[in-house]
């Protein structure tokens, strides 16, 4: 099915140059297609495509301030097994590694206990490289894995998180897994 999408998505004319202002506001904002059993996110101004089962994801709308106010952010959840698949396009000259992106991240946090990382490892899955981490979550943990893909000018950033109830080591196993499912494709590729 991937594969269905992926050829629906390169036959959009997503590169081009915008001819008024909303459809370059468009150019700049993320889209998303489902297609049977698929999802596809991207932005037309990008040159990258995310691609993941839907499973039972539902793309919901997040109202906030900083990455959350910005056109490029997406947001899904499985509220079945309490899984987050969030994250932002960006063009990839504004990514300045995983080191210094984690270390801005962990600013932001500081003086919000809910949100201090700890059991902190790096990860690595074909070309996304990251961090995983777990917070403290009502009733335990939750974990999480803030990963990045950076290639043809465009930055992917990701944030996967799940409450821990089976325990921390089978909400980590779950997070890679879903991860390692996810697909990004070079559009017109």
């Amino acid at each position: 099915m991937k594969s269905i999408l992926l050829a629906v998505l390169i036959s959009i004319p997503i590169l081009g140059v915008p001819r008024t202002e909303d459809e370059s506001s468009k150019m700049q904002r993320v889209h998303v297609l489902v297609k049977d059993d698929v999802i596809g996110v991207f932005v037309p101004a990008g040159k990258l495509v995310l691609i993941f089962d839907k499973g039972n994801f539902v793309q919901k709308e997040q109202k906030g301030s900083g990455g959350l106010a910005s056109p490029r952010y997406f947001y899904f959840e499985d509220t079945n097994k309490g899984t987050i698949l969030s994250g932002w396009f960006e063009p990839a000259s504004r990514f300045k590694g995983v080191e210094e992106d984690w270390a801005a991240n962990v600013k932001q946090w500081q003086g919000k206990p809910e949100l201090e990382p700890h059991q902190i490892t790096t990860i690595s899955e074909s070309k996304w490289n990251g961090i995983m981490y777990h917070t403290k979550h009502p009733g335990g943990v939750r974990v999480h894995i803030k990963a990045h893909w950076v290639e043809a000018d465009t930055w992917i950033d990701v944030h996967l998180s799940e409450a821990a109830i089976g325990g921390s080591e089978k909400a980590e196993e779950a997070l890679k897994k879903l991860l390692k499912s996810t697909a990004v494709k070079i559009v017109g590729k």
